[in-house]
């Protein structure tokens, strides 16, 4: 939880002043980080986030980030970092991304 998110959570309970001081932000900060809204690196994520769930559900599903990656790079001209398809996919949540289901498997007990 970030301390601004932290802040919020409180702000109720204990006042907005009080929880700044608590975790070293001043009372100015948190009405300018409310006031400027998203950042670009944020909105650049959310767009980015928009085509790696279409490619997902085109491909059927089970694509993983490095094809992804490609994917991105080929079809749509999107220049950006494997890690970052990753950590995107990774954050989309339950309802974002489902991964493929896991294969139980046992093993042969006639192999040595």
């Amino acid at each position: 939880m970030t301390r601004y998110r932290f802040i919020q959570a409180n702000r109720a309970c204990h006042g907005v002043r009080r929880c700044c001081r608590a975790v070293g932000v001043s009372p100015a900060s948190l009405s300018d980080r409310h006031r400027r809204g998203p950042s670009a690196r944020k909105l650049a994520d959310q767009r980015l986030l928009h085509q790696i769930r279409r490619i997902h559900r085109d491909r059927g599903g089970a694509d993983g980030a490095p094809r992804i990656h490609a994917e991105l790079q080929i079809a749509c001209g999107v220049r950006v970092g494997r890690t970052r398809v990753a950590r995107l996919r990774g954050t989309a949540g339950p309802d974002g991304l489902p991964s493929a289901p896991a294969v139980a498997t046992r093993p042969d007990p006639a192999r040595p």
